[in-house]
This record gives structure tokens, C-alpha cells and sequence, in this order.
């Protein structure tokens, strides 16, 4: 087995989420041709859930790891869909799994292909908007090679933002002892088969944003638009304790993670409205909800950091206006789908 393995020849571009835009690197290098959006909507990008049992501080601090379990899921959507198989190895600090880690990293360098990573955000010095904050949840980026003897690991993150919404990308390198007790999970691809067509995303989409709109309680989990209505409901229910430090840290951590979630993705769905001919008619007024939905979302996480350590601050007011955030997402999601369905 060779000491050092770096897929020199790998390209990285830089993309509106983690996640979708690692995908879309790994699968280029892959040379399966589906652009980042696509990958967004085959995964069912948007799907959201909550566990109704939790409580309201519980809920903040939980919701982390919902948004773990749901990217598996998501990867598991993009399979059923597409037939490009996934495994997904959940990580532990245990020898066995440490050992096991390494082997799989050896062998996907080996046969050529990038492995795809969740860590904890508090691994990435050069993110200036999540380091050193511990409790964000997992972060996407792909491992593109490894040096056995010094025990490096080169590192390829295609989602690096700053306070003004710019995007760009870091390659770097970091010590295994260094990032392994951050390693969340990591996922392995085998594509022997491969299917997709713009009839599959099109009726994907569909299907997809009918269950978000409907979704009704199951189980005590709450799925879709009554999901997003409850997070903003739950904050709005702990005003009053917000101040205090564990509270002000998982606020802090929820509003990133919801502007990933709702800010970052909205220009999937203007490239898809712009490269779908069926929507050519209701393409501009598509758009134009789109940017007021930007508008909303960046206009609320704006006053929400700028309400933190501030007293005086109007926070009923702040969630409010991420209530009708909420409400305009429907909408536009109501108009789209009316669209797609004439």
C-alpha cells in the first residue's frame, strides 16, 4: 500500500451548501454529470424534522443532531433515486472504528474516488462564522488524499462563508490526531448503475413539496412546514430565559444552522425555475418571490445576531418577522407547486 495518496487532478468549486456542493465535486470527479442543484432536490434537501417530546431548550440543543440523522436520510433518498449506493459509517472514538477509518480512507484513495466526511465545525480553524462554536452540528467536505507516514490528511471544503454571504473554498491539510475526535461519520459511493432524467427531478420536486406542505405529526415527530412553524414557536417560548449563556450558545448555533437550511438553498430553486422550460411562463414571478424570500430570511438572521447580549432589543418583534419568514416560504412553495402542476 502506498505511504501517500493525493488525487492531484481534483478540482474544487465552491457551492451554496456543505453538503450538496461536496456531492457535486465528488461526483464530477466521478464523472456522473448532475450539477449541485440537482443533487439538492434528489436528496429532498429540504426536508426538516422535530421531535415533538423535546423540550424547549432540549429542542435547540437536539436539533444538531437531527440534522445528522436527516443527512443520511438524504443521502439515502439520493440512492433510491439515482441507484448511485451510499454507505454510511457512523464514527466513534473506539480503536476498532479508528482502524477501520483509515482502511476505508486508504482503499477510496486507492480506487480513485474522494471520501466524503461529516465533522464538528469546531475542527475548522479557517471557518470564521462557526469556529470555535462546538455545537453546530456536522460539516461537509471531502477528504481528497493521505500520507500514512506523517499521518496527514488533505483536507477539500467547497463551502466556506463569511458574515457577507461570500463563498469560496479551502484545500488544507491537518494531522489525523487532529480532526479524528471530530469525525462525526463518513460516507463511501458505488455507482454500478446510474439513472436520472429531468422527468425524475421534476416529479421528485412534486412529490417532495406536497409532503412538506401536508406533513402531519407521526409518531410525535413533526416533519415539513409544521416543523419550521414549531422551531419558531419553541424560541419564541423561551424569550424570556434567552440571555442566559447555555441558551444564547444554542440560539446562536440554531440561527446558523437554519440560514443553511433556508437562506443558503433558495438559489436551487431559482436555477431550477430558470433551466425548467415547463415554468418559462411563471419563471419571473417565481423569481421575484424568490428574492423577497431572501430578503425576509437575511433581514431576520440579521436582527437575531444583532439582538444577542442586546436587552433592550424587541426580541418579540425579531420572531415575528421570522414568522412570516416562515409563512412566505410556504407560499412561494404553494406557488411552485401550483406551477409544476398545471
Amino acid at each position: 500500500m502506498y505511504s501517500m495518496i493525493i488525487l492531484k487532478d481534483f478540482e474544487l468549486k465552491a457551492g451554496n451548501h456543505c453538503l450538496y456542493s461536496a456531492l457535486y465535486n465528488l461526483f464530477q470527479y466521478l464523472k456522473i454529470n448532475l450539477q449541485e442543484y440537482e443533487i439538492f432536490f434528489l436528496c429532498n434537501g429540504f426536508s426538516l424534522k422535530i421531535d415533538e417530546s423535546d423540550t424547549n431548550n432540549k429542542m435547540l440543543d437536539e436539533l444538531l443532531g437531527i440534522i445528522k440523522i436527516d443527512y443520511q436520510t438524504q443521502l439515502e433518498t439520493l440512492s433510491n433515486r439515482t441507484l448511485i449506493n451510499s454507505i454510511h459509517v457512523l464514527y466513534s472514538n473506539k480503536q476498532q472504528a479508528q482502524t477501520k477509518f483509515i482502511h476505508d480512507l486508504s482503499n477510496e484513495l486507492m480506487e480513485r474516488r474522494p471520501l466524503l466526511v461529516f465533522v464538528k465545525s469546531k475542527a475548522l480553524k479557517y471557518h470564521v462564522m462557526e469556529n470555535p462554536r462546538d455545537n453546530l452540528g456536522a460539516h461537509s467536505l471531502l477528504i481528497k488524499g493521505f500520507d500514512s507516514t506523517n499521518q496527514f490528511i488533505y483536507l477539500a471544503d467547497s463551502f466556506v462563508t463569511n458574515f457577507n454571504n461570500q463563498k469560496s473554498t479551502v484545500e488544507s491539510t491537518v494531522l489525523l490526531n487532529e480532526i479524528e475526535p471530530y469525525i462525526i461519520a463518513y460516507c463511501q459511493f458505488r455507482v454500478e448503475k446510474f439513472k436520472y432524467s429531468r422527468k425524475l427531478l421534476y416529479t421528485s420536486l412534486i412529490y417532495d413539496l406536497k409532503n412538506y406542505l401536508n406533513s402531519n405529526k407521526y409518531k410525535g415527530i413533526i416533519c415539513g412546514h409544521n416543523a419550521l412553524c414549531q422551531i419558531m414557536i419553541n424560541i419564541d417560548n423561551m424569550v424570556d430565559n434567552l440571555f442566559l449563556p447555555i441558551n444564547q450558545n444554542n440560539f446562536i448555533s440554531l440561527i446558523f444552522l437554519m440560514k443553511a437550511y433556508f437562506y443558503m438553498i433558495l438559489p436551487y430553486f431559482e436555477l431550477f425555475i430558470i433551466q425548467e422550460k415547463n415554468l418559462y411562463l411563471h419563471r419571473d414571478k417565481l423569481i421575484q418571490k424568490i428574492h423577497e424570500l431572501q430578503n425576509n430570511w437575511n433581514s431576520f438572521f440579521l436582527r437575531c445576531m444583532s439582538a444577542i447580549g442586546d436587552k433592550s432589543c424587541n426580541i418579540k418583534k425579531i420572531i415575528k418577522s421570522g414568522l412570516e419568514a416562515v409563512d412566505k416560504q410556504a407560499e412561494f412553495f404553494k406557488m411552485l407547486l401550483k406551477a409544476m402542476e398545471l
